[in-house]
């Protein structure tokens, strides 16, 4: 994907925030780390960020829908 000069002027666009950072329910995260490691990345930081979930309950959402867990 490429970016214009717009897109990366900061604070950086919607378009550019979209494609850098997985947000959303635990099972869409799951679904875009993915194509982070098809586009090139080697190691993905995960900083669950809960939305009135208590965070063990997010990370553990997180972990399940990246089948993770048994």
């Amino acid at each position: 994907m490429r970016f214009s000069e717009a897109d990366i002027t900061a604070p950086g666009s919607d378009r550019l925030h979209d494609a850098i950072v997985a947000w959303g329910s635990p099972t869409k995260v799951a679904g875009q780390l993915p194509e982070h490691l098809y586009a090139g990345a080697d190691h993905i930081a995960i900083n669950a960020l809960p939305d009135g979930d208590p965070l063990i309950s997010t990370l553990t959402a997180l972990a399940a829908a990246l089948k993770l867990t048994t």
